[in-house]
């Protein structure tokens, strides 16, 4: 919150004390006050006399200003002093502001990393669910157990504790988060609990080494097995994107 408010701050201090041409009114501001000091006293008085006799001659009505006899050049030196204190500013306020940026993306990238290694640790690619999306053939029987961690990111990851800060990554993750509860729709669709530990496409009444199967269950079944193909494609896909853009 701190970090907030000191970067709302500084930003506010850029934006309208130090804006983009910051640099350019500086070096206006310095030239002139350089050329106030440099330019021989004789020109000056005589530039000034004639400004002002200008002025003088048409002023409605008519007012006198004194005639400049002397030149101490002080506007000059307080023209470069504030150049350089405006430029010194300018210059501190930058630093706070890309140091302040630089923490902030820190921040937002250990956070990242911190939910990125909680998704490896719910889907390691030697582990039981991704290696049934792999390699599973719904024809045989699928262990309940290869669903638990479908299931637990399904249940879990669609809460604001789990957005990545990186909208490419939470983009991904979102595009795997709808193929998850498209293959879990279609699981709880097309399955039926055999016993305690596995689930079958087949119902009660279908032995599948002795009856003749249905065209319907063929076809869920390819469902099946074409949705995990796709589910554990883009789990790859998720996971080396990740590891490159973290």
């Amino acid at each position: 919150m701190k970090s907030d408010i000191s970067t709302m701050f500084l930003n506010f201090l850029h934006k309208w004390l130090f804006p983009d041409f910051t640099n350019k009114l500086t070096w206006a501001v310095a030239s002139t006050g350089i050329l106030l000091v440099t330019t021989p006293v004789e020109f000056k008085v005589a530039i000034c006399n004639w400004l002002i006799t200008t002025l003088n001659a048409s002023s409605v009505p008519p007012f006198e200003v004194p005639l400049v006899e002397e030149n101490q050049n002080v506007m000059g030196y307080v023209l470069i002093f504030v150049s350089l204190a405006h430029n010194a500013v300018y210059k501190i306020i930058s630093y706070k502001l890309d140091a302040l940026s630089f923490e902030i993306k820190r921040e937002k990238r250990r956070v990242d990393l911190d939910l990125y290694e909680k998704f490896v640790e719910l889907f390691p690619s030697a582990g039981e669910t991704v290696l049934m999306l792999k390699d599973g053939d719904f024809a045989c029987d699928v262990s309940k157990s290869s669903m638990k961690a479908l299931n637990d990111f399904m249940y879990c990851w669609e809460g604001a504790e789990f957005t990545f800060n990186n909208e490419d990554i939470e983009f991904r993750k979102s595009e795997f988060y709808n193929l998850v509860t498209n293959f879990k729709r279609k699981v709880s669709l097309y399955t039926f609990s055999k016993d305690s530990d596995y689930l079958t496409v087949y119902p009660r009444h279908i032995n599948p080494e002795f009856d003749s199967i249905p065209q319907s269950v063929k076809n869920e079944i390819e469902t099946l097995d074409a949705l995990a193909n796709k589910l554990y494609i883009k789990h790859q896909s998720f996971i080396t994107y990740s590891k490159k853009h973290l």
